[in-house]
């Protein structure tokens, strides 16, 4: 991840290796809620980078299938 400014911030995303993921979800953590989805981008290649406005602190990603089951969630993210 990386912040270019307060609520700028790029997510640079890839599975190494992976066929499977169709698109990636990145998600706001909400203190005492659900996460929130914040975008979503289509796999490209081996790195995917997905632009979004937040000034959430903290982020997950997930892998997402053709079919939409989640094959995996990153563990939480704290741009610099």
């Amino acid at each position: 991840t990386k912040r270019s400014s307060p609520s700028r911030i790029s997510v640079y995303v890839s599975w190494n290796g992976s066929t499977g993921v169709a698109h990636w979800q990145v998600l706001a953590a909400r203190a005492g809620g659900p996460d929130r989805v914040l975008a979503s981008a289509p796999a490209r290649g081996f790195e995917t980078r997905i632009a979004l406005i937040s000034t959430a602190s903290e982020f997950t990603v997930r892998a997402v299938s053709a079919r939409g089951r989640v094959l995996a969630t990153s563990t939480a993210l704290t741009p610099p």
